[in-house]
C-alpha cells in the first residue's frame, strides 16, 4: 500500500520531502493515509518492532557517548535472551540522570522494538512529563496508542503536544494537521494546515497538505489552486505537480493533467509516480495503448506497485483486445487476494462480470470500514 510521504511520516519532524526521496504516488488509493483506524494503522503497527529496532541501532549521539553505550548494551543483552537485564540497563541509566528525557524515551522505543506496546506507555509518559514539547517522543507515544486501538487518545496526545509549545510555529501546526488527518478529522486538519500557511506563506509542506485535504474531501478546484501555490513556492519538487495532475484528472482535464505529470517525471528522478499519473490520465481519456505504455514504465521502476497494476487492469479492460480481459482478471484476482478490502480493485473486478456479488462485497467493505466509501469516491480511476 502506498503512502503520502509528504504528509504522513510517523517519526520525522521534517515532514517535507526532498530531492528524489519520494518514491510513491501521493494520490493513489489509500495514499491519503487517512484510514488510520483500519488498514493504514494495521500496516504501520505490523512494522513497528522493526522500525524501532532500526531506530535504536542507528542511535548515535556524538555529544553523549554514554547514551549510545547503554542503548547498544541493552540491545546486546536482548539479543542474548536477557530482556530483564536489558531493561535494567535503562533503569540504571535513568537513576543516574533522572532529568534526561531521552532515557525513558529510548526505553519505550526498546519495548516497542520487542513488541511490548502496553509496557512502552509508562516510560514514554515519563519522558513526556520531563519534556512535554518533544515531537519525537509524543509522536512515538501517539503511534503506540493507535496500535493499541486508542485513536482518540492518540489525537488527544498530539493536541496536548501542540498546546505544550510556548510559541507554535508553522511546522508545529503541520504536525498537528498530520495527526488530525491520520485519524480522519479532515476539516480540523485543514484548519491546522491553513494556520501553518498563515504563519508562513512560503511553507511548501503546509500548502501541499491543504491541497491534499481539499482533494480528499472532493474540493478539487480548491485543491488545484493550493497545489499551484505549493509549486510556486518550490517548483523543483515532484509532489506539487503530482497533486495538481491528479486534481486535473478528477476535474476531467486530461491534457492539462498530462502536462503536470510530465513535469513530475522531470523532477521525479527514478520514481514511478509521474508515469503512473500519466497512465491514469490516458486511461480516463480512452487512450489505452498510451496508458499501458506509461504503466509498463512505472512497473519497470516499481514492479509491485499496486496502483500501477490496478490502473493497468482498467486500461486492459477498456482496450478489450484479444487476451486483455484474461490479463486483467489475473491482475485483479492477485490484488484482491493480497488485500480483500481494496474496494477499487473489487469494483474493477465487477466490470468483468458478476456485478451483483461484487456490489454486495463492496457494501460489506464500506459497512466494516466507512472510510472506504470516501476512498472509492476519490480514486483517480473513477473520474467519469
Amino acid at each position: 500500500m502506498n503512502r503520502i510521504a509528504l504528509v504522513l511520516i510517523f517519526f520525522s519532524a521534517a515532514i517535507a520531502t526532498t530531492g528524489c526521496a519520494l518514491q510513491v504516488d501521493p494520490f493513489s488509493r489509500s495514499v491519503i493515509g487517512i484510514t488510520a483506524k483500519t488498514k493504514g494503522a494495521t500496516d504501520k503497527c505490523a512494522n513497528m518492532p522493526k522500525e524501532m529496532r532500526e531506530k535504536l541501532e542507528l542511535y548515535d549521539d556524538e555529544e553523549n557517548q554514554e547514551e549510545y553505550a547503554y542503548v547498544h548494551d541493552a540491545l546486546a543483552l536482548a539479543d542474548a535472551g536477557d530482556l530483564t537485564g536489558a531493561l535494567a540497563v535503562f533503569d540504571k541509566a535513568a537513576d543516574a540522570a533522572p532529568s534526561n528525557e531521552r532515557i525513558p524515551y529510548l526505553k519505550g522505543a526498546f519495548l516497542l522494538a520487542n513488541g511490548m506496546n502496553d509496557e512502552a506507555l509508562a516510560p514514554l509518559d515519563k519522558a513526556i512529563a520531563i519534556k512535554p514539547d518533544d515531537l519525537d517522543i509524543n509522536s512515538v507515544k501517539s503511534k503506540t496508542l493507535i496500535c493499541l486501538s486508542r485513536p482518540d487518545d492518540a489525537i488527544k496526545q498530539m493536541n496536548q503536544f501542540v498546546d505544550a509549545l510556548l510559541t507554535p510555529d508553522a511546522s508545529d501546526y503541520v504536525v498537528k494537521g498530520y495527526w488530525l488527518a491520520l485519524l480522519g478529522r479532515h476539516d480540523e486538519a485543514g484548519v491546522a494546515f491553513r494556520k501553518a500557511a498563515e504563519m508562513d506563506s512560503k511553507d511548501y509542506t503546509a500548502l501541499l497538505n491543504i491541497g491534499v485535504i481539499s482533494y480528499y474531501t472532493g474540493r478539487y478546484k480548491d485543491a488545484s489552486s493550493q497545489f499551484g501555490a505549493a509549486i510556486k513556492t518550490n517548483p523543483e519538487k515532484q509532489d506539487g505537480y503530482l497533486g495538481k495532475g491528479y486534481t486535473l484528472v478528477k476535474l476531467g482535464n486530461g491534457q492539462e493533467a498530462l502536462a503536470e505529470f510530465d513535469k513530475a517525471v522531470a523532477f521525479g528522478c527514478e520514481s514511478a509516480s509521474g508515469y503512473l499519473g500519466k497512465g491514469y490520465a490516458y486511461t480516463l481519456m480512452g487512450n489505452h495503448d498510451a496508458a499501458l505504455k506509461e504503466l509498463d514504465t512505472a512497473l519497470s521502476l516499481s514492479e509491485s506497485n499496486r496502483d500501477a497494476l490496478l490502473c493497468k487492469a482498467y486500461a486492459l479492460i477498456g482496450r478489450n483486445a484479444d487476451g486483455d480481459r484474461q490479463a486483467a482478471t489475473g491482475i485483479l484476482q492477485a490484488l484482491i487476494a493480497e488485500e480483500p478490502r481494496d474496494i477499487v480493485a473489487v469494483y474493477a473486478y465487477s466490470l468483468l462480470g458478476d456485478k451483483e456479488s461484487m456490489s454486495a462485497l463492496m457494501a460489506e467493505i464500506i459497512k466494516a470500514e466507512p472510510t472506504m466509501e470516501q476512498e472509492f469516491r476519490t480514486s483517480p480511476l473513477l473520474s467519469k
